[in-house]
């Protein structure tokens, strides 16, 4: 909750783009930069949530968030601190061409003690590989920028790394074709919005459960 100038209804929408901020001309760089309403819809979308808010002009406004209740998993380790030797630090390349899903998924990673590189495109993804040969597991969207497509982002970093790699395919995209062609290549599948237990036993190299 905030007292500020408020956000009139015409506005509401456009405050969940990035670098957008209300009465923008009169605000500098000391008062933010407009990411981060942003990065919290993208963390929320990716946990199949959502965020409200309120508001009235002139007296201010006040924001609240929505998840699906899930069984408990356990605590979760202080960020940077993992518990156990099957919760190694991993570096990680998260692929995904929305930044607000890219800086939600870094965030929530770095939160259970990996180390996370990102990229907004096929090309970019190759880039991190170049820079970075130590990396240990890519998590790429499935639709990416010039007609671009997970599946080739998977075999060009390996190609860059020259070694095979773990992989995952995030998509909220259930055509049987996509799917049959994920499969085909016997890379982890995971849907949107994401299920935070399996994305955490993905990440600590945990098998899925079986069905």
């Amino acid at each position: 909750m905030d007292i500020g100038i408020g956000i009139a209804e015409d506005q509401r929408a456009r405050i969940f783009e990035e670098f957008y901020q209300v009465g923008e001309g009169a605000r500098d760089g000391e008062q933010g930069l407009g990411l981060g309403l942003a990065i919290v819809q993208g963390s929320a979308a990716l946990l199949g949530g959502q965020v409200e808010v309120e508001s009235v002009v002139g007296k201010g406004s006040c924001s609240s968030i929505s998840v699906p209740r899930t069984e408990p998993i356990g605590p979760v380790p202080q960020a940077a601190v993992l518990t156990s030797p099957a919760e190694r630090s991993r570096l990680v390349l998260v692929v995904d061409d929305d930044p607000a899903i890219r800086d939600a998924m870094r965030h929530l990673l770095e939160a259970w003690g990996h180390v996370v590189l990102t990229a907004a495109s096929l090309d970019e993804a190759v880039e991190r590989a170049h820079q970075q040969p130590g990396i240990d597991l890519l998590l790429t969207d499935y639709r990416l920028p010039d007609a671009a497509t997970g599946i080739g982002t998977v075999d060009a970093v390996r190609a860059a790394l020259r070694r095979e790699i773990e992989a995952a395919i995030i998509t909220g995209d259930t055509s049987p074709a996509t799917l049959r062609g994920i499969q085909a290549r016997d890379l982890r599948l995971l849907h949107k919005p994401l299920d935070e237990k399996l994305l955490r036993e993905l990440v600590i190299g945990r098998p899925p459960h079986p069905g």
